[in-house]
């Protein structure tokens, strides 16, 4: 049987008493047991902070770490200063009639820092020195520095040194794509002597290739560097130039080769275009 309402009043008014009468009991230990949460934290606070200063108990590492810049200058100046480039030993290689070829092999590390244009010059001997020569280099492009069919009378026995200066740098954001597609690799043939109704013909050695503009650009000029090897050492450095090189066209290329380059094993072509000449391409 539920109870009558008047027991529930009852229940309620006992109730109601007890709390009016025990006000300040309940009071006073609310605000103990606040004090005992605010004493825990303050507590678990000067305990950490001990921890903290006994881990880092030497006050000079402490002011050494506020002093230390905000940013890092060393990392930001090296993301946004381009890298100098990379050169090998120069090479020199005597072709007769008092010529020689001076040749450096360059690389430049650079994602998108290009020279857009550098001096160069070879001392040689006793500080004899070349013209002074100037190119460009493109991202992360290997390329050779050459003085081809320099003409000394005095024997040229060691390059000395390669001064660079002149620096032009520019940062490519968007550069031109340009696509090179070999059809046929590149291949050295030998002097051969052909004889033909008793007549003998000298054929002189050669290097061919065959390669196609596989880029959407009309290309006026690229100068393609052949470097031979033999015996994994470099074995000479020839240059040839092609103009009007029309958009998904193919050419086939051949060079005569000097006498004076030794065994050749290998053979390696890299384009070279400058794309910093405001003409470097054409419309049909």
């Amino acid at each position: 049987m539920a109870p009558s309402p008047s027991e529930f009043d009852k229940k309620m008014l006992e109730r109601g008493y007890w709390i009016a009468t025990h006000r300040l009991f309940l009071e006073k230990w609310l605000s103990v047991a606040l004090y005992v949460v605010i004493g825990f934290t303050y507590v678990v606070f000067f305990l950490q902070f001990g921890i903290y200063l006994f881990r880092y108990n030497e006050w000079g590492e402490l002011i050494a770490r506020a002093k230390e810049p905000f940013y890092n200058w060393e990392e930001i100046d090296a993301a946004y200063t381009p890298k100098q480039l990379e050169f090998s030993n120069p090479t020199v290689f005597a072709t007769g009639n008092n010529r020689y070829d001076l040749v450096v092999e360059v690389f430049n590390p650079n994602e998108q820092w290009a020279l857009e244009s550098v001096s160069y010059q070879f001392s040689f001997n006793n500080d004899e020195r070349t013209e002074v020569y100037k190119t460009f280099v493109l991202p992360n492009e290997k390329r050779y520095f050459t003085v081809l069919a320099f003409e000394s009378q005095e024997q040229i026995t060691n390059i000395v040194d390669v001064f660079d200066f002149d620096y032009k740098w520019q940062k490519l954001v968007r550069p031109p794509e340009l696509s090179w597609i070999t059809t046929a690799p590149p291949v050295f043939k030998p002097k051969q002597i052909v004889v033909n109704a008793g007549k003998q013909t000298v054929l002189p050695a050669s290097v061919s290739w065959s390669v196609q503009n596989g880029s959407t650009l009309n290309i006026r000029t690229v100068v393609w560097q052949v470097a031979l090897f033999g015996g994994g050492r470099l074995a000479g450095v020839l240059e040839y130039t092609a103009e009007n090189f029309p958009f998904l066209s193919e050419r086939t290329f051949e060079i005569s080769v000097s006498d004076s380059v030794g065994r050749v094993d290998t053979v390696q072509v890299a384009p070279l275009v400058n794309i910093f000449d405001p003409n470097f391409s054409y419309l049909r």
